[in-house]
């Protein structure tokens, strides 16, 4: 008798339409727990000196040791009509790695470093290093860049004569299988002002038998990040 009045009672509740102002709530569990992803950030490496000849393919199997790999992009000099992120082409000697997880990313940045591919030593970087960076000087530009440069100038050269002016680093664009330099690269500063000061005071510098031409880097086209 109960178990018929329990099935009655239910078959009302089914039945039973809401008053008005009122609403049926019908709450889902779920006993999976939900881990709060990585950053993308902490999961990504930069990696410069790429040989031109080098796929995404040999990327992975690259870094096959260390495993999680999730996605590989080599930048390249033609963009893709059919995708707004992808570009094919001629590789530009650089790209990313992202990895499954930060710790992954982590134990690449020191277990790869300098990896040797197709006779040319890589170096990495994490890219929250460079959004930490770029964000800190959303107010005005803070890198230079320098031309003209005479093919046996050193980055030690450079910084002899940026230094004083609060240059924090430089660095050459250099050939990726030779090392030699193009006759061009980017100076760093602490900040903005800092480099505009420099830009103007260092205006006619020569470097050996040629005057350098010096202008405020633009990120969009001078692919600095990689260098600098």
């Amino acid at each position: 008798m109960r178990l018929i009045q329990l099935n009655l009672f239910y078959n009302v509740l089914k039945t039973t339409r809401p008053l008005p102002g009122w609403s049926r709530t019908i709450l889902k569990y779920s006993t999976s727990a939900q881990s709060p992803s990585d950053d993308h950030a902490e999961r990504t490496l930069l990696i410069n000196k790429l040989s031109f000849t080098l796929t995404e393919e040999d990327i992975v199997k690259a870094f096959k040791p260390i495993g999680g790999v999730s996605k590989v992009k080599i930048e390249r000099d033609i963009k893709n009509p059919d995708s707004a992120t992808e570009s094919i082409g001629k590789s530009k000697g650089y790209g990313q790695i992202e990895f499954e997880t930060a710790e992954l990313a982590k134990q690449a940045l020191h277990e790869m470093q300098g990896l040797v591919l197709n006779n040319l030593p890589i170096t990495i970087r994490p890219l929250s290093e460079l959004k930490v960076s770029t964000s800190s000087n959303q107010a005005g530009y803070h890198i230079l860049y320098i031309r003209n440069l005479p093919y046996s100038t050193t980055e030690s050269d450079i910084m002899d004569v940026f230094g004083p002016l609060q240059a924090i680093r430089c660095g050459l664009a250099r050939a990726p299988i030779t090392q030699y330099s193009l006759g061009y690269g980017f100076i760093r500063f602490s900040n903005a002002e800092a480099a505009v000061k420099a830009l103007r005071v260092t205006k006619g510098t020569m470097f050996k038998d040629r005057r350098a031409k010096i202008s405020l880097a633009k990120p969009e086209s001078h692919g600095y990040k990689y260098i600098v």
